[in-house]
């Protein structure tokens, strides 16, 4: 785990930096409060230390992912708002154009949720519990004995992230709701105030209680697929983690968050996210690996040639 604590470690420093540079270039202060918000980490570390010298060591894994959790998410955070600074215009016609191309319109799905109180109402809460998903997807592996899955997920956050913030950047989007004029909740109108100030000419201070502003491509369908991902390798969850991740996805569009093309974008994210942090992770045997490796290749080759018998 060294390797990979030095890795987040870097990246973690990394983000920083540019963030720091990055808010000044375009007018984001509060960078201040992001250093402070880190200090949120500090508790996990405190777990880790404890769990490590009583030999609890899963717990001790699942401590140190949790603490690169909260500061990812904390740098992550900022990362997206500095992207909405970008004076690329925003695209909800473009984007809900691509809905109509497919046949598929998010306000004919909010229309028949309106129709389905207890539907509507169950596929929020589904929404909703993509925070506990996360937790339990960063939490659950190493105490199962698969912290392989969680360093997974936590690399394909950061890479997604990344990703997203890049796409957001081109091609910014409010919602649903201001093209097909179906009236949006407080969080969404919350969401929308903030985007279009940061969308502004002005300074802008950093609010790190309303970071969900994008809208293309679904960071809720990032999350849940990759969470989906990294709870696979727990058996017993495996089947009820896919149908929760699913009916987050499809919840995404029920709830008026997000236009349909959004939830194929966030496929394409978490897949591609998926396929670089395996890559990253992956061990790599060194030089003296290889020798010793085709060493014991060639070596019953060479016993079947001193015993008679042909190589092949």
């Amino acid at each position: 785990m060294r390797k990979f604590n030095l890795l987040m470690a870097a990246v973690i420093a990394s983000l920083l930096i540019a963030e720091a540079v990055l808010c000044r270039l375009v007018h984001l202060y509060g960078f201040g409060r992001q250093l402070k918000g880190l200090a949120a980490a500090l508790p996990f570390l405190a777990i880790c230390a404890y769990s490590r010298w009583r030999g609890f060591k899963r717990f001790s894994d699942a401590a140190v992912l949790a603490m690169w959790g909260v500061l990812a998410t904390r740098v992550l955070g900022l990362l997206i708002q500095i992207a909405a600074r970008s004076p690329a215009p925003l695209v909800d016609g473009e984007l809900a154009r691509l809905d109509h191309a497919m046949h598929f319109e998010a306000v004919f799905v909010v229309t028949l949720m309106a129709q389905s109180r207890y539907l509507r109402l169950g596929l929020a809460l589904c929404y909703a519990l993509l925070i506990l998903f996360v937790v339990a997807a960063l939490l659950v592996p190493p105490l199962c004995g698969r912290r392989n899955a969680a360093e997974r997920l936590v690399v394909a956050v950061i890479v997604a992230a990344i990703i997203t913030a890049a796409l957001f950047a081109i091609f910014p989007a409010i919602g649903p709701w201001v093209v097909y004029g179906f009236a949006p909740t407080h969080a969404q109108a919350a969401a929308q105030s903030y985007l279009l100030l940061l969308k502004s000419n002005g300074a802008v201070l950093v609010n790190f209680a309303d970071p969900a502003i994008v809208s293309f491509p679904s960071f809720h369908v990032v999350l849940a697929i990759l969470c989906m991902v990294a709870l696979w390798n727990v058996r017993r969850l495996r089947w009820f983690s896919f149908a929760l991740g699913f009916l987050i996805c499809v919840s995404t569009v029920t709830t008026g968050w997000h236009y349909v093309v959004d939830i194929a974008g966030g496929l394409a994210v978490a897949w591609i996210a998926d396929r670089m942090s395996r890559w990253v992770l992956e061990p790599r045997p060194d030089g003296a690996s290889l020798i010793i490796e085709r060493a014991s290749v060639a070596a019953p080759a060479a016993d079947r040639v001193t015993a008679g018998c042909p190589a092949e």
